[in-house]
């Protein structure tokens, strides 16, 4: 039945606190509970509940345990409060056991005692006998709660005759109570007379009245006195009545509105206090004082506003005429924020052409990382330097910039001095041969480099990095062999590794395919598709089955399975497998390595390939066929003619 609201903080992917108004409410069992879309929770039964707030694809939940309190005793009464009884005479005292609620517990097993059993004895039922004349105290008890009730015992009453005699003589009764009143009618020889009607009156009727039937109803507090009289009969009888006050209404119970939580340091939250009186009712205008155990860990208003000040349990207590209830607070440290930004490494030193990954680990404020936080990237010098998404940064020209990782209003830097790269040698020879900006056939001036990310690739699944326009390998297919929650691929035309001897035969371009984030032993297989122009085939004389992709390791080049796959666009594509990554190839095979090429691998007319494609960034195990073509025609005998003004064209352009 209670209810309480709860707050959404919304962030965005950086870090920042955004308004929450397009926040949705809702709960794992209406059942249990149920929330409006102002984030009021209204429990509804015992158990346990999850409270999500949604929007724009991100969620935040919490957990409510709704409790139903087992009724308890709470108040025990005992009635008639006193009596008075004839030596002799019985009378059944009646016990009302309340819980907490105000609710009667009619099963409770009540224990009676009497103070002097020598003036009358109780039973387990609540029945007294009078033995003997003097006062006595019957006490009720349950649990440790009780009432008592004081009966009087009188000498026996001698002979009567002609008068009337009314049982009990005395008594005391709670205003709005009910006691009926028995009458006795003895004639002049002392016998009781059977058939006697007695009428019956009272001399007050603001304390109280009296039926036909001796039924006295209690009305005010005071006393009256009852008559009985019998026709026929001399004499009446009478009867004291003692109509004491229902006690006041008073502060019994408190119920703190919830009885225990968890908050985060900074944040609030207003409890409620529902005072209830010794008769089960709520008392709305009772006044409450609250109070905290513990100022430091958080403190709480006059109207039990709480603010949450460090992290710690605190206990909060409403207070009513020496009658308190309270709530367990768990303070928790504060809502994760962006604090810190450490960015790695804090310093580099990258040559021109030449391309570094810089980390950046979002810290909340107990130094807790917040992965789920992404950063923004920049530059302070975009002429030194420019840096992706990723945060791959690629050095332009010499001089010192900053590497900026910035979320949530907080930012980390990382320095970077860019240094001279090695010259690229221009002059045709057996290292390059012409190729694509590398080569005789003219192009950049530079390296540059396309950039493919994956998340949550798992066992067995493909990622397929396509569109690469800076190279002649226009895909990259990375097979996973155990799940990989995130890698990043990069591919770039690179010069022929230092130190290293070209391979044998002419080589069209010189290529780099990287890894990132992931350890390589977590990748099965990777299949790279790459072109050779149609001309730079035919210029040096060789066929398509000629072409081989090699990989370096460790200063050598080992051939891979390459296979021819057909002609499009004025270029020949391949394909080939490769267990790793470093520095590639592309070169016309020497007679020497034609074995190696994997004849197996090429694909004769009439046949297909099959080559997996793909949108960059995005996982796919979707294939798409291209029709193989024929083996082209003898290279043209115009060919070593042309090769000058080729050159010729590619000095102007690098002039």
């Amino acid at each position: 039945g209670n209810s309480l609201k709860f707050d959404a903080i919304a962030f965005d992917p950086f870090g920042n606190i955004v308004p929450s108004d397009g926040v949705t409410w809702e709960v794992s069992d209406s059942d249990i509970g149920i929330i409006n879309d102002c984030g009021v929770f209204t429990a509804l039964r015992a158990g346990t509940v999850t409270v999500c707030a949604a929007g724009d694809g991100a969620t935040g939940t919490s957990t409510v345990i709704v409790t139903c309190s087992e009724p308890i005793y709470a108040r025990i009464t005992v009635a008639p409060p006193a009596i008075t009884l004839h030596t002799g005479g019985e009378e059944t005292l009646i016990a009302t056991v309340f819980d907490q609620y105000g609710g009667e517990m009619p099963g409770a097993e009540v224990t009676w005692e009497s103070s002097d059993e020598a003036v009358g004895t109780i039973d387990a039922d609540g029945r007294f006998i009078a033995l003997a004349e003097g006062t006595t105290s019957i006490t009720a008890s349950v649990e440790g709660i009780s009432d008592t009730a004081t009966i009087t015992v009188t000498g026996t009453p001698p002979v009567l005759f002609d008068t009337v005699m009314i049982s009990p003589p005395a008594i005391t009764l709670d205003a709005g109570r009910a006691r009926r009143f028995i009458a006795a009618a003895f004639d002049p020889e002392g016998s009781i007379v059977d058939d006697a009607v007695a009428i019956w009156s009272c001399n007050d009727e603001t304390i109280g009245t009296i039926d036909a039937d001796g039924l006295f109803m209690a009305g005010a507090a005071g006393k009256a006195t009852l008559t009985a009289s019998v026709e026929g009969i001399s004499g009446s009888g009478t009867a004291e009545v003692t109509v004491r006050p229902v006690d006041p209404a008073a502060p019994a119970r408190i119920a703190v509105n919830p009885p225990d939580f968890f908050i985060a340091a900074g944040q609030s939250l207003t409890l409620a206090a529902r005072v209830f009186d010794q008769y089960g009712s709520e008392m709305p205008g009772a006044e409450v004082t609250w109070e905290s155990s513990d100022p430091a860990i958080g403190t709480i208003g006059d109207c039990g506003h709480f603010a949450a000040k460090s992290d710690g349990e605190v206990i909060l207590i409403a207070s009513a005429d020496e009658i308190s209830g309270s709530a367990c607070v768990t303070v928790e440290p504060s809502i994760a924020v962006p604090d810190c930004i450490e960015v790695e490494p804090s310093t580099a030193t990258v040559a021109v052409g030449e391309t570094r990954e810089f980390t950046a680990t979002v810290l909340d404020q107990c130094g807790s990382e917040m992965n789920w936080v992404r950063v923004i990237w920049s530059c302070s010098d975009a002429g030194i330097g420019t840096i992706d998404m990723a945060g791959l940064f690629t050095a332009l020209t010499e001089g010192s910039a900053d590497v900026v990782a910035r979320a949530g209003g907080i930012e980390g830097t990382a320095s970077v001095t860019v240094t001279a790269g090695t010259a690229v040698d221009p002059t045709p020879g057996n290292d390059g041969g012409g190729g694509h900006g590398w080569g005789d056939s003219g192009g950049d001036a530079g390296p540059a480099f396309s950039t493919g990310i994956c998340e949550g690739l798992v066992y067995g699944e493909t990622y397929t990095f396509s569109d690469i326009d800076v190279s002649p390998v226009s895909s990259v297919a990375v097979t996973a062999a155990e799940t990989i929650p995130r890698l990043m691929v990069t591919v770039k035309g690179v010069a022929c590794p230092t130190a290293t001897e070209p391979p044998s035969g002419d080589v069209y371009e010189y290529i780099d395919i990287c890894l990132y984030w992931v350890n390589p032993r977590c990748i099965s297989s990777a299949l790279v598709i790459f072109t050779v122009p149609v001309d730079w085939i035919e210029d040096h004389g060789v066929l398509p089955e000629d072409i081989i992709l090699m990989r370096c390791v460790d200063g050598t080049w080992q051939p891979l399975q390459t296979g021819f796959v057909g002609e499009e666009s004025g270029s020949y594509c391949f394909r080939a497998i490769t267990p790793g990554f470093s520095t590639f190839a592309i070169a016309a095979a020497a007679p020497e390595s034609e074995a190696a090429t994997g004849e197996g691998e090429n694909v004769t007319a009439g046949e297909e390939a099959n080559i997996t494609v793909s949108v960059t960034t995005v996982v796919t195990t979707e294939t798409a066929t291209l029709p193989a073509t024929t083996t082209p025609a003898t290279p043209l005998v115009y060919a070593p003619l042309l090769a000058p003004i080729f050159l010729f064209f590619w000095w102007r352009k690098r002039a």
